[in-house]
């Protein structure tokens, strides 16, 4: 009887203890950034996860259509802290790293490098929709950090 008690310990713990894998959890949040990324007349960004990077491709209408105007990465397992700030029209999740590590690139209108730099902050942006995913994200984005190696 105490085996029998033992082992339905063991297995009730094991399903408890399931949590997403890599792939499922950029799936999630790639999703969400999407159902969610701001976007209008003037800008919008696509987001990848990509080889331990997210990448933002981030494209202005200054000429009466959208141009490739800036891309940003930023290597998961160097963010150590999330900040949630608000802006006029969605959200803002800064991602930060202890050095320069976002790596950015500004490009003019015919798509040729204009700039080239590090800074240390990653901005993702979403709109005001769904106000669960304030905690949510991040929660995913520390979750695929840690199965990257990263605290």
């Amino acid at each position: 009887m105490r085996k029998l008690f033992l082992l339905l310990l063991v297995l009730i713990q094991s399903f408890s203890l399931y949590s997403q894998s890599k792939e499922e959890t950029q799936n999630w949040i790639l999703k969400e950034l999407s159902n969610h990324r701001l976007s209008g007349n003037i800008i919008y960004s696509n987001y990848f996860i990509m080889e331990g990077y997210i990448i933002e491709e981030h494209y202005w209408n200054v000429t009466g259509k959208f141009t490739f105007r800036r891309s940003s990465k930023i290597p998961l397992k160097n963010i150590y802290q999330i900040q949630l700030d608000k802006s006029q029209v969605g959200y803002i999740f800064n991602l930060k790293c202890k050095s320069d590590c976002v790596a950015n690139k500004e490009f003019d209108n015919d798509g040729k490098i204009e700039n080239e730099y590090l800074s240390q902050v990653f901005e993702i942006q979403i709109d005001q929709g769904d106000s669960t995913l304030l905690n949510r994200i991040p929660k995913a984005l520390l979750h695929l950090i840690r199965l990257l190696g990263g605290n």
